[in-house]
């Protein structure tokens, strides 16, 4: 073991090295730790009989492009029976700055997946380009990296490894000696500095390595973490679909169910095509402003016809309104009563997704929060002021031995006041909270609105023991 920095940045060796390969493997070490980063998300779990529960995890990440582009392993989305939602994704660089991030897409064949941070650097991020000639022999040393728990304070650390076999099928990949479990995620480079891959668990390994001779092995058939090539990292990160963010997504503010045809006269409707049934209006939308009512039936949509043929047709309406861009009026058809009726509907930009809200996370308090959305607003009781609904913030996820979950706060709550005040949005409560763990307040008091009904909850924190 060797210091390569000044403490926080340890490089482990797992095999004896001459001088030359430990001065290697430390240039390499300052080289790639920059890149590396941790990757702290919260996830909901919803089962089919209707109950969730959120969970959190950290992973090794590293920044693949300078605008923010994250690689990851593949389990920050995993593959379940049941309905998984990421509800808060956040980044943290080498220097200690928190980023909140996105997700962008995973590859499940090849095991990882990638995600976005949200805000740009300033110079860039530091970044791991990998090489789609880079390549390695039976025999070869490697460097892979690893990130160590919070309770270590997070250090970089590296290890050299020696590569045990070359596979060609089920895919070209590398198997090594050592265990490589802390590593997933991880770059591996060569001691001459060329990045030769990403230590990850593809689907076919899965499901040829631990499977016994002639049977198909399941997705629970985990093999070893292997070394996937640089080739297939830069291709997928080439093909990597890029949102076009100068183009919002339009909205008009409806909740509709499509209805075929059969199912239209079934329930009375004989003639016709299909159509989109508007189960609600959202107040204060475009399409509430124009007149739509709950129980219209949409024929067509910015002259596009719609005939749905079953739910398997319920994107039809949203990749209609996707033709057309924000600011645009358009034309909307509804048959009211049997009447076909003509509307006019502006299209606004679409209101953020809870899943995509900006989230921050505060470990004196145990508490990760994320800002309200419009849609966190729209079921709350009378009397509740909507101007600190649209500054609140919403628990994602409450540590139940940290002071928050001492104190009674739960997932799901919404924030509406702190000590008195109203919250005045995720930027604010970050520094309430910072100032109050600066200051070890004694006490502080949240308003919030739990289903149906507000409370206070006093925050009593013993720094002694907690802080």
């Amino acid at each position: 073991m060797f210091d390569v920095t000044s403490g926080a940045l340890l490089c482990l060796a797992s095999m004896g090295a001459t001088d030359d390969i430990a001065a290697n493997t430390a240039a390499r070490f300052r080289e790639v730790a920059p890149a590396l980063a941790s990757v702290h998300f919260v996830a909901r779990s919803e089962s089919p009989n209707g109950g969730s529960a959120d969970w959190e995890s950290d992973l090794l990440g590293v920044f693949v492009s300078a605008d923010g582009l994250v690689l990851v392993p593949g389990s920050i989305k995993p593959e379940k029976r049941v309905r998984t939602t990421l509800v808060s994704i956040t980044v943290t660089t080498t220097e200690g700055t928190t980023f909140d991030a996105a997700f962008v897409s995973k590859d499940a064949d090849l095991g990882i997946a990638f995600v976005h941070v949200r805000e740009s650097h300033s110079d860039g991020f530091p970044f791991v380009r990998f090489d789609a000639d880079g390549d390695l022999d039976v025999g070869d040393p490697a460097i892979a990296f690893a990130i160590l728990p919070e309770s270590l304070e997070r250090a970089r650390r590296c290890e050299l490894v020696r590569v045990a076999a070359a596979l060609t099928r089920p895919r070209r990949i590398f198997l090594v000696n050592e265990s490589l479990a802390d590593n997933l995620g991880s770059p591996v480079v060569r001691l001459d500095g060329v990045v030769v891959g990403v230590v990850a668990t593809p689907r076919l390994l899965r499901s040829a390595a631990s499977a016994p001779l002639g049977e198909d092995g399941g997705a629970s058939n985990l093999a070893p973490p292997c070394i996937l090539p640089s080739a297939a990292i830069a291709k997928r990160i080439a093909d990597l679909p890029r949102d076009d963010t100068s183009a919002p997504r339009p909205w008009i503010g409806i909740r509709t169910q499509p209805i075929s045809s059969s199912t239209a006269r079934s329930i009375g409707i004989p003639d016709g095509d299909g159509f989109f049934l508007v189960s609600r209006v959202f107040p204060d939308s475009p399409a509430a402003r124009a007149g739509l009512r709950e129980e219209d039936q949409i024929l067509s949509c910015g002259g596009d016809r719609l005939s749905p043929s079953g739910d398997a047709d319920a994107d039809l309406l949203a990749e209609a309104l996707g033709r057309h861009h924000v600011g645009e009026t358009i034309d909307v058809l509804v048959r009211r009563e049997g009447v076909e009726t003509p509307l006019r509907v502006s299209l606004e930009r679409a209101p953020i997704l809870k899943d995509s809200a900006r989230v921050i996370r505060n470990g004196a308090f145990g508490l990760t929060v994320r800002e309200a959305t419009y849609f966190d607003g729209v079921d709350v009781p009378a009397g509740i002021d909507r101007g600190e609904v649209a500054a609140a913030v919403v628990a994602t996820s409450v540590e139940r031995a940290g002071f928050a979950g001492l104190a009674g706060l739960e997932a799901g709550d919404l924030l509406l006041r702190l000590d008195g005040r109203p919250i005045g949005g995720l930027d604010a409560f970050r520094e309430a909270l910072d100032r109050a763990a600066s200051a070890k307040a004694n006490e502080i008091v949240f308003f919030l609105l739990r289903g149906s009904a507000t409370q206070f909850v006093t925050v009593r924190p013993d720094w002694k023991a907690g802080g």
